[in-house]
């Protein structure tokens, strides 16, 4: 069926320029879409007609029989009519119009509207009615026979054998014959074909001429001259009248009247109104270009005809040509009767982007083209233009439909009908393909602290490295966020497909510039081969999201599926509901490890460790949920019930006369937590505990992530009166200069250096430098991980302030600590826990 006529693409390009009438209307015959024609031929606006009904335009006369005609097509099941009727003008006056229309059904059946065209033939309609007026005429050339040669018409007299009597002066140059007395007028034009309006050959001794000598009266006809030599074609209406003389001889007076520019124009609007529907229907542009090259050399009376396309790597290229003509000349400038001389003529047509089509028609001989041939060829070039603008629009809607906005890449209505052609093709080959699907690590952190334009660009620079890295075989596709699928048709095996991701891996681990941070993209890969781990897509998705989140857990990167980590991941889904009901069912609960003064042995804080009472499993660390809290939106609730408890602590603490400080650790995510220092300030206030008990510990990776805006959260943490504690120091690749800008009081070696201080003298060595670092910035130093008494008299030697480790104290929960008022010795300490 036809499609619609394109709204935008008809306005802004062909239909606009077009002096058909191209419409389309709904069910109930309401216009629903109009272009400029309509308001040159009527002169009512688009704007006023569009919504009102097409009846309200036609004739009062008509509208029965037009209404009759529309019931007829649709009841009788016909997708197509063709009538000709009067339309009302803005003027009053009516306006004769030939409608073509194509009738609209949906899928089932259901008739949607129809759109098709709208020719004013009014000339047309009028030359039929001037055919009595020139009856007249040919009656009063019967009657001067004697005179005719001085006659102003084209006329001839004829005796009843059709022999020539007398001819006017314009009837022999109109024929292009001398029609001397006597010639027989059925052999005197040997060098033309005479067709019928239809067409069809036609005997000079038969037709208007014989039928006005047989039967006595007014013949009418229209007929074709067509010169065998290859001349111009002539369409001349005959009125044909016979009279009987005095001496009882008829004479048949023929009055010739040359329509040919008349026809043509008609035939010229008839063709690019074709082409134009034809522009909606066609669904390969290259038969429409064939299309239009035919239609300008009947319709213009060319040798050739070209299309040329804007190409924007190679400018102009053919795409149709008809015809032999001489390659394309110079153009001679227009001359000032309108008319433009030479061989060749060509017009372009398009968008304010540039030309999207050329048209050009050549002749073998120079001609002047005349500016209605100039308006024909124009219009060709419009509709042809309008015809790519939309294939342009609904090839841009294809691909919307079928890529991502932001990467280009393909999305997932796309790799799921590419990942079945694969796996088809591979069942017909018997071959492998592999199906690898990958997140960024801690994207949600780059959003967070970056914002959101550079975690777009990091999408943009994955989906470019992966591109970059695969082959042109392979298919690329994001399925939203940071998820993206690679299939790689004719893979053997799983491990060649882990070699492939493991390679991707490590080309999008380059640095890169993002959020004025440079950047290294980790990605976590899930492997899947078939027919291995399913022969459905579907399958293989979902096993490759299995994967990938195992490679995430055990933070290897790339993982092969395994039926055994189907298990895995159901108890992570089971864990992180369970997780879920712990924050509101009141199964999280602290341990508390001390913080020791290593220059006095006495107790300088207490850390805040959360712990999990799970009704299944037990008591569970914070290895064993905080990351999946992380990973799953939770990390906020979570932080904030860890501070509730520990506030809970410190307001009775206080009310048993112990003041003691507690650090509590603050997500990497709820560091940049826009209200995040008002949030602390409320819970303060509502607890009724001094900020100055309370610390923050935050860690220099997370810090690193924003380092500014990280650093004005901080600066309003300290406003509050809090301690702020940067954790696990040593890990992040800070430096001095990030120091002084982020207003912390307290470093935290991390235990990694601790460890391996007494073994390995690098280590010790940047220990001390770290003590002597953070001293220098006026921070307190504390050292993670002790052990050993070696460990802690190293430490203490060094200077390092406070120490913190299972040497010093295990974590317990706060009814089995027994803090004094006063500050106590460590050995007291080592006694209560």
């Amino acid at each position: 069926m036809p499609s619609d006529v394109p709204g935008d693409v008809a306005g802004d390009t062909v239909l606009d320029d077009l002096a058909i009438v191209v419409f389309r209307t709904d069910p109930a015959g309401n216009w629903t879409y109009l272009n400029p024609a309509w308001t040159a031929i009527t002169g009512f606006t688009v704007a006023q007609t569009l919504d009102t009904n097409f009846l309200d335009y036609v004739h009062p006369d008509e509208r029965e029989r037009t209404v009759a005609m529309f019931m007829a097509v649709v009841e009788g099941g016909a997708d197509a009519c063709h009538h000709e009727t009067r339309y009302r003008t803005a003027t009053g006056d009516y306006r004769w119009l030939e409608l073509r229309a194509n009738l609209l059904y949906d899928v089932d059946g259901e008739l949607r509207g129809n759109n098709g065209t709208l020719v004013d033939i009014t000339a047309r309609r009028e030359t039929t009615r001037s055919t009595g007026e020139r009856a007249e005429v040919a009656e009063l050339l019967g009657q001067h026979e004697e005179t005719i040669d001085d006659l102003p018409v084209s006329g001839l007299l004829l005796d009843e054998q059709l022999m020539v009597v007398g001819a006017s002066p314009t009837a022999r140059t109109m024929l292009g014959h001398p029609l001397r007395l006597g010639d027989d007028f059925g052999d005197l034009l040997p060098g033309f074909d005479i067709l019928d309006s239809r067409g069809d050959p036609l005997s000079t001794k038969w037709g208007p001429l014989t039928a006005a000598v047989a039967t006595g009266t007014k013949q009418y006809a229209e007929l074709q001259w067509r010169p065998l030599d290859g001349g111009d074609r002539l369409w001349l209406q005959t009125t044909a009248v016979p009279s009987r003389r005095d001496d009882g001889s008829i004479r048949v007076a023929v009055l010739l009247h040359d329509v040919t520019e008349l026809r043509k124009a008609e035939f010229r609007q008839a063709a690019v109104a074709t082409l134009g529907q034809r522009a909606l229907e066609a669904t390969s542009l290259e038969e429409l270009f064939a299309e239009a090259t035919g239609l300008l050399i009947s319709a213009l009376g060319a040798d050739a005809a070209d299309v040329y396309v804007t190409d924007p790597d190679d400018g102009l290229t053919l795409r149709a040509r008809s015809g032999d003509g001489p390659v394309p000349r110079e153009r001679p400038p227009q001359q000032p009767d309108g008319t433009r001389p030479g061989y060749s003529l060509s017009v372009p047509a398009g968008s304010g982007q540039g030309p999207y089509v050329v048209v050009q028609i050549h002749s073998m001989r120079p001609r002047n083209y005349r500016a209605e041939e100039m308006s024909c060829l124009q219009s060709v070039a419009n509709v042809l233009a309008a015809a790519m603008a939309r294939r342009d629009i609904e090839d841009a809607a294809v691909t919307q439909a079928l890529h991502d906005p932001l990467t280009g890449l393909a999305n997932r209505r796309l790799l799921r009908d590419r990942l079945e052609q694969a796996l088809q093709a591979a069942r017909r080959e018997d071959d492998g393909l592999a199906l690898l699907l990958l997140d960024v690590d801690r994207f949600k952190d780059i959003n967070d602290t970056l914002g959101h334009d550079a975690g777009d660009e990091v999408l943009r620079i994955v989906a470019s490295r992966l591109l970059a890295a695969t082959r042109d075989k392979d298919t690329v596709a994001r399925l939203g966020g940071d998820e993206f699928v690679v299939l790689l048709p004719n893979t053997p095996d799983a491990e060649a497909a882990a070699r492939a991701a493991r390679e991707l891996r490590q080309r999008l681990a380059e640095p890169v510039q993002a959020g004025g941070l440079v950047l290294e993209i980790r990605a976590s890969f899930g492997v899947t081969v078939s027919p291995l781990h399913g022969r459905r897509s579907s399958t293989l998705l979902r096993n490759a999201d299995v994967a990938m989140y195992h490679a995430k857990e055990t933070a290897t990167g790339c993982s092969i599926y395994s039926p055994k980590q189907d298990a895995d991941r159901l108890g992570r889904l089971t864990m992180l509901r369970d997780l879920r009901h712990s924050l509101s069912d009141n199964e999280l609960f602290l341990h508390y490890q001390p913080k020791i003064d290593l220059q006095t042995s006495a107790i300088s804080g207490l850390e805040a460790l959360v712990r999990w009472r799970h009704p299944h499993h037990g008591v569970l660390g914070p290895h064993r949920f905080v990351p999946l809290a992380e990973r799953n939106g939770l990390a906020e609730p979570l932080t904030f019930a860890v501070l509730g408890l520990a506030l809970s602590q410190l307001r009775a603490w206080l009310d048993q006369g112990v003041r003691v400080p507690v650090a509590v650790n603050i997500s990497p995510q709820m560091l940049h937590h826009p209200q995040l220092a008002d949030a602390v300030r409320r819970k303060l206030e509502v607890a009724g505990v001094p900020p100055k008990l309370l610390h923050l510990e935050v860690t220099e990776t997370a810090v690193m992530q924003d380092p500014d805006g990280a650093a004005a959260v901080i600066a309003e943490l300290r406003d509050i009166g809090l301690l702020i504690a940067l954790d696990d120091f040593g890990t992040g690749y800070s430096s001095l200069e990030f120091l002084r800008r982020v207003p912390v009081q307290e470093l935290k070696i991390d235990r990694t250096f601790i460890a391996q201080m007494l073994v390995n003298h690098r280590d010790a060595s940047i220990v001390r430098s770290l003590i002597e670092l953070g001293h220098s910035l006026d921070m307190r130093v504390v050292a993670e991980g002790i052990e050993t008494q070696e460990t802690c008299e190293q430490l203490t030697a060094f200077g390092c302030d406070e120490g913190q480790g299972y040497l010093l104290g295990i974590p317990a929960p706060a009814q089995q600590m027994v803090i004094p008022p006063a500050a106590g010795r460590l050995a007291e300490v080592r006694a209560i826990v």
